[in-house]
């Protein structure tokens, strides 16, 4: 079973629709599957999207330009030192970003660093942020 990329939105965006749900891992140019469903961030740079209906796992530090969540980014909370780097970090409206949780705090060292340089055309830059019925926790 392959993993297929979509064509990119811009020369460095990174958009990845992956096939349904498969009870065995897969590990493919360093996106990983578990029978849950979830895939670690494939993003490396670019402009990096959390396609809706995807869960994505943060378990290995990433520098992006950009990071829209439109599914759900969850950190791997027993993971430390992880880093995320980005222009801006905006949770879309029905999306999700997780850094911990009453049921999974996050106990270990976690950065998010807001970089210079890229503009979102409504919210400005440098920003974590959320629209609509986006959720942060």
């Amino acid at each position: 079973a392959a993993v297929h990329s979509a064509p990119a939105r811009s020369r460095d965006a990174c958009l990845l629709q992956l096939p349904e749900r498969r009870a065995t891992s897969l590990a493919i140019a360093g996106v990983s599957r578990e029978a849950a469903g979830e895939v670690s961030v494939p993003c490396r740079a670019g402009d990096c999207v959390v396609p809706a209906g995807e869960t994505w796992v943060l378990d290995s530090s990433i520098d992006v330009d950009t990071l829209t969540v439109k599914g759900t980014l969850r950190w791997d909370t027993s993971k430390d030192g992880l880093e995320l780097r980005a222009g801006y970090i905006l949770v879309d409206d029905g999306g999700r970003l997780t850094i911990g949780s009453a049921q999974a705090p996050m106990e270990k060292n976690a950065t998010i660093y807001i970089k210079k340089g890229q503009v979102h055309d409504q919210l400005g830059t440098r920003f974590l942020g959320g629209m609509g019925s986006a959720e942060i926790e």
